[in-house]
């Protein structure tokens, strides 16, 4: 679980590490041996607003 004030880049952060986990690539010390599926809940954002964020996952691996 992430907790901070609100902007400071918790769901930027959140996603960046669900990506490195699928795609199977090492997050800083963590080493990640597979690819694996991810399940990203998100109790803060409505799913709409999550949607239209401009997030671009190939950039962040």
């Amino acid at each position: 679980m992430i907790h901070a004030e609100r902007g400071l880049g918790k769901t930027f952060l959140s996603l960046w590490i669900a990506a490195h986990v699928a795609c199977g690539q090492n997050f800083f010390d963590w080493r990640i041996q597979k690819p694996r599926k991810v399940l990203y809940v998100d109790g803060e954002m409505s799913s709409i607003r999550l949607q239209v964020r401009p997030f671009n996952i190939d950039s962040m691996v």
